[in-house]
């Protein structure tokens, strides 16, 4: 039955990124979609500035009104959040609802300090343990690093759905 309802979640998971896609008028050539919830400005702006180039596609919650680039769009209502984004890159403990992201499967990027560390580790492909990418620094450098080590990752198929079921069994 896990197996069965695991294989739904994906299924789940594509039509939602479609559904992402069509609303914020992404284009269907990036497969994963990213949710940023990132609290400090500074750092927000920064890093906005590498996302452009990545294959992926990115919403980002943020309180100054930005125009929307080829593979980001902005937005200012906690609201339009609730839907299945793949992943979640947050900085703020307060902007993450665990019950919504795990109830939902989505894969987060957090800080290494966090209070949910006996819940969120860095995932291990060699031997598919755990369930997140963490970064050590409350920085731009430090968050970036911690994305392209979750999007290397995401190139293997395996790995993905690996990564996937293991947040899916937190449930």
């Amino acid at each position: 039955m896990a197996n069965m309802l695991f294989s739904e979640l994906i299924k789940e998971k594509q039509k939602s990124s479609n559904d992402i896609r069509k609303k914020y008028g992404f284009s269907s050539q990036n497969k994963l979609v990213w949710i940023v919830k990132i609290s400090d400005d500074n750092i927000n702006n920064n890093l906005i500035n590498w996302l452009k180039v990545l294959p992926s596609d990115f919403v980002v919650l943020s309180k100054i009104k930005c125009k929307n680039e080829k593979n980001i769009a902005f937005t200012q209502k906690e609201l339009d959040l609730e839907v299945w984004y793949d992943f979640i890159i947050c900085d703020d403990y307060s902007n993450f609802n665990l019950d919504f992201n795990l109830k939902n499967w989505i894969v987060p990027i957090l800080n290494k300090w966090n209070h949910l560390w006996a819940l969120f580790r860095e995932f291990n492909p060699f031997i598919n343990e755990w369930n997140s990418f963490l970064y050590s620094e409350k920085n731009e450098w430090s968050i970036f690093y911690s994305l392209i080590r979750c999007l290397e990752n995401m190139k293997f198929p395996q790995d993905r759905k690996n990564l996937v079921k293991n947040v899916f069994e937190m449930q």
